[in-house]
């Protein structure tokens, strides 16, 4: 595969037709050795947890599993049941990709994770966070639904060049 410019993934951001900018894409950013280790701990993951999203929500958020045993073991546990069960809001999160793009002249990729599905709430975070990027090259968006890997947990790529 080889490696895309940060000019190409620029033209192919969708600024007008959805809610947020939107990576319209066919085919996969992550060289061989990053989609090896993705699919790796995916595995990983899904023999120790009842499902992807709630292990991401535990490592986003630092919450304790030991604490929250309906995560592993309820079976009709859903997206989203440990904040009713902790019955608090979590803060947005951003932290750097451990399954990064592989893309020509990126030098940073953060996800920012946003426990919400409110629309101003999101366009909050986002703002929030693209402070820190004053003065830099970047660009921020979330994948197509159909290119989405965590669908149901609310979250942006930040590309730094």
């Amino acid at each position: 595969m080889q490696k895309i410019p940060f000019e190409i993934i620029q033209k192919c951001i969708n600024k007008d037709d959805f809610d947020f900018p939107t990576l319209i894409w066919d085919g996969d950013l992550r060289s061989p050795e990053i989609k090896t280790k993705y699919q790796k701990d995916l595995k990983k993951i899904k023999r120790k947890w009842l499902d992807v999203e709630n292990f991401l929500i535990c490592k986003i958020w630092n919450l304790e599993p030991t604490n929250y045993p309906v995560l592993k073991f309820k079976k009709s546990a859903k997206i989203g049941d440990i904040f009713d069960i902790v019955n608090e809001r979590k803060p947005p999160v951003l932290l750097n990709s451990d399954y990064k793009y592989d893309l020509i002249e990126i030098r940073f990729h953060y996800i920012l994770w946003v426990n919400s599905k409110d629309t101003e709430v999101i366009k909050k975070a986002i703002e929030f966070e693209k402070v820190k990027f004053a003065g830099e090259t970047y660009e921020y968006f979330q994948n197509e639904p159909k290119n989405k890997s965590v669908p149901e947990l609310t979250h942006f790529h930040f590309l730094i060049k």
